[in-house]
């Protein structure tokens, strides 16, 4: 018996005949697939090459009646399940994710004798629906995530009693979650994240005793006691985010919890920080965002998983403070920290060396950028927009960080000149340094940014020429000068703007004398850097209008696309759409 390998050395098809062995042999051929017969292995960096589209899978299968596992993950199938499936009784293994598969699964696959696992992941045309579960049901495995399985989670599938993991993330399964689901005492994983799932959460979850990850969140369901989770002492795991929980436990004890490594309540309606977080020192995710926290942040938090703490996101409430704040956030492993949409006061709080990730946006932070933030050479994002800060644009902010992406000081009352000089070779996307006072000219330092996409400068008090030396700057996309003190001629022969990838300029409200010629632009469906930080789909160009010396530039139509969506542009930059995510499993070995 020869097994092939398909990818990563777990996915695999069990070959017992020439006949099957021949049939390889013709994908090979058919495809260019460098597949001999008698090989263990495929490298899993072509396995995306291998097409099915032409024979399908009834042809593939017809045969191989006494077929055991069959994992055919980002294999391009392009095709409907066969009913013929269900013909391989001796099948125990089952993996079809992300193939391109479409139309109605065939319900009675479900049943097959001795079917352990079954993932039908990341196939978003296939329909289907859940059957009604025979007792004693081998699977083990049963992930249907990102698919279009809809209906009502059925009774029955308490008698799963062998389930493991069960993954239905963003599916469109609707009505309650059934009692009986606490009868599933070996399941460790469930996720059911983005249905359209509702009422309350059953307290039989109580019961599931080897449970080490729960995702319920963003349907529309409420937890009445939040204690029954702390019933499962092998959770690591919590989600229940877009929940409605409805009062939160009083006098928990560390001896009372499971030790929580995620833990996930954001968009809970929770109007105080959760008491039993006091006791929880192996976080590792912490998110608490878009709630009705008041108030300023206990001081008993600064002494919560100090050591393990890498993702933290209390954006959205109503915070206004620390009771006793930290010359630096105690975490020192930190990783992303995000604190916008408060009500912070005082001067800006400085994250621990390992940051990557940094946004405290909308906020009432007052003083001066401290020199301290400049150590942080880890930094990929940081945004401080739309505070109180003052003083001058520390130097060191140019060059700090070879990793550097998005740089967002935009909207507070920063002075002096803009920060230089900027390394060769780093990596800056976005600069906003937008409503402030800055002065002086635009520094030439800026040609360094070679894949810098958005720079906007306007509504400070920059006096200076239009910098043409930005052509160099190729991956240019949005080019914001308004209410400024530019000044000069701009479009002269000896002068052209030649930016290939521009899609805004906004020149308005300066003393410029001459329009500048249009640029060449792309087609507008050309294709965007896989990595390009600019949203892929906009494709349309704009010339901004305005006044320049009292003649009127551009078209109409230019200026009120770039009212209207100027401010979208730099204020959703970088921040995610509400907007269903998908949920991958973290444990891919189940």
């Amino acid at each position: 018996m020869q097994r092939f390998i398909a990818e990563d050395g777990v996915r695999k098809f069990e070959v017992k005949s020439k006949w099957e062995a021949s049939l390889f042999i013709d994908i090979k051929v058919a495809t260019g697939f460098e597949l001999n017969s008698f090989a263990d292995s495929i490298h899993s960096s072509k396995a995306r090459l291998l097409k099915l589209e032409k024979f399908g899978l009834r042809s593939l299968l017809q045969n191989l009646t006494n077929l055991k596992e069959l994992h055919l993950s980002k294999v391009i199938i392009s095709s409907e399940v066969p009913h013929t499936l269900t013909n391989l009784t001796s099948l125990t293994t089952l993996v079809l994710e992300d193939c391109g598969l479409r139309g109605e699964f065939p319900v009675s696959i479900f049943h097959l004798p001795k079917l352990q696992v079954l993932n039908l992941c990341y196939n978003e045309n296939l329909t289907g629906h859940l059957p009604k579960f025979h007792l004693n049901s081998p699977l083990q495995d049963l992930e249907l995530a990102v698919t279009n399985f809809s209906g009502k989670l059925p009774d029955s599938i308490g008698n799963l009693n062998f389930l493991k993991t069960l993954d239905f993330t963003e599916c469109y399964f609707s009505g309650s979650i059934p009692a009986s689901l606490g009868n599933l005492t070996q399941l460790t994983d469930l996720f059911l994240s983005y249905n359209l799932l509702q009422g309350p959460i059953p307290g039989s979850f109580s019961e599931l005793k080897n449970l080490k990850a729960v995702y319920l969140s963003y349907n529309n369901l409420s937890v009445s006691e939040l204690e029954i989770f702390f019933k499962l002492k092998n959770l690591t795991e919590l989600n229940l985010s877009g929940s409605q929980i409805k009062s939160l436990p009083k006098n928990t004890t560390n001896t009372t919890l499971p030790k929580f490594q995620m833990l996930l309540l954001g968009s809970c309606n929770l109007r105080e920080f959760p008491d039993f977080i006091h006791f929880q020192h192996e976080l590792e995710v912490l998110y608490l965002h878009e709630n009705n926290i008041h108030g300023q942040i206990p001081s008993w938090f600064s002494n919560t998983s100090k050591e393990t703490l890498r993702l933290l996101d209390l954006k959205e409430n109503f915070l206004t403070g620390f009771e006793q704040h930290p010359d630096m956030l105690p975490w020192v492993n930190l990783i992303m920290v995000t604190l916008s949409h408060n009500m912070l006061q005082g001067p800006l709080p400085i994250p621990p060396l390992s940051t990557q990730t940094y946004r405290v946006s909308y906020n009432r932070l007052t003083g001066k950028i401290p020199p301290l933030l400049c150590r942080l050479s880890f930094l990929h994002t940081l945004d401080l927009s739309n505070n109180n800060l003052s003083g001058t644009i520390p130097p060191c902010l140019s060059n700090f960080s070879d990793s550097l992406s998005i740089l967002n000081l935009k909207g507070n009352n920063f002075h002096g000149p803009i920060p230089h000089p900027y390394n060769k070779g780093n990596t800056l996307k976005m600069i906003d340094f937008s409503r402030n006072q800055l002065q002086g000219k635009v520094p030439r330092s800026l040609a360094s940014c070679t894949v810098l996409e958005i720079l906007d400068l306007s509504n400070n008090l920059i006096e200076d020429t239009f910098p043409f030396w930005l052509e160099v700057l190729t991956k240019l996309q949005v080019l914001i000068l308004q209410s400024n003190k530019f000044y000069g001629a701009i479009g002269s022969r000896e002068t052209k703007l030649v930016l290939p990838n521009l899609r805004i300029i906004d020149l308005s409200h300066n003393g410029f004398t001459e329009a500048p010629p249009p640029s060449p632009s792309p087609p507008l469906n050309s294709k965007q850097d896989n990595d390009s930080v600019f949203p892929s789909a906009i494709d349309w160009i704009i010339i901004c209008m305005g006044y320049v010396s009292g003649i009127m530039v551009g078209m109409v139509i230019g200026h009120t696309i770039t009212t209207k969506y100027h401010e979208w542009f730099i204020e959703t930059f970088g921040r995610k759409q509400r907007k269903p995510r998908r949920e991958k499993r973290r444990r891919q070995g189940n």
